[in-house]
């Protein structure tokens, strides 16, 4: 299933975003998508391993980022977001990087569909791209239980003490992810 989120510093841009899980072949997945075959705009729309993504307010935080680096000016890559919102996942922002951490890979099994929706811009129909799209939708939301924390720790640098004193050790580690998203941005 898609979940919408709306991306509230930016009045009328929407996200549309859904899991896929046992996807059989994501790298033919991603040449459809990029080739058009998917119905969803390729410059607007991005397939991230999910493995890496620990909740959905990772993908907000990026794709505010990325319509923020844009508006400002200061894109890393093309202007493409597709490309600006997986260096905004990437701790140290590097295209080339997140391409090779979160882009998808042949062994990619669980993947996240992030379409970007602007204003104006009509909803996709999700009817027909559904059953373009190999593999068993999840809820996004249930991103957490499922993701590689052994991954995404070593990503971001996140150490098993951070959570000693917290009750709520899944809210401890995802705001863990956003600290150092954050706090990357402030380095550079």
């Amino acid at each position: 299933a898609w979940i919408g989120v709306d991306l509230v510093l930016f009045p009328g841009y929407n996200l549309s975003v859904a899991l896929i899980c046992d996807v059989s072949s994501p790298l033919e997945l991603n040449s459809d998508l990029q080739s058009g075959h998917l119905s969803l705009s390729p410059n607007l729309c991005t397939i991230v391993d999910a493995d890496y993504v620990v909740d959905i307010s990772q993908i907000e935080a990026a794709a505010v980022q990325a319509l923020t680096n844009r508006t400002s000016g200061r894109l890393q890559g093309k202007g493409v977001f597709s490309s600006e919102f997986l260096a905004c996942l990437q701790p140290r922002h590097s295209i080339k990087e997140a391409l090779a951490t979160f882009g998808v890979k042949k062994s990619t099994t669980r993947i996240l569909l992030v379409l970007l929706q602007t204003p104006g811009s009509s909803a996709p129909d999700f009817k027909r791209v559904n059953p373009r799209i190999s593999g068993k939708f999840e809820d996004p939301l249930t991103l957490c239980k499922s993701c590689n924390r052994e991954k995404i720790s070593q990503i971001y640098g996140i150490s098993n003490t951070e959570f000693k004193g917290f009750n709520d050790g899944e809210r401890a580690y995802v705001l863990s992810v956003l600290t150092r998203m954050s706090a990357s941005l402030l380095m550079r």
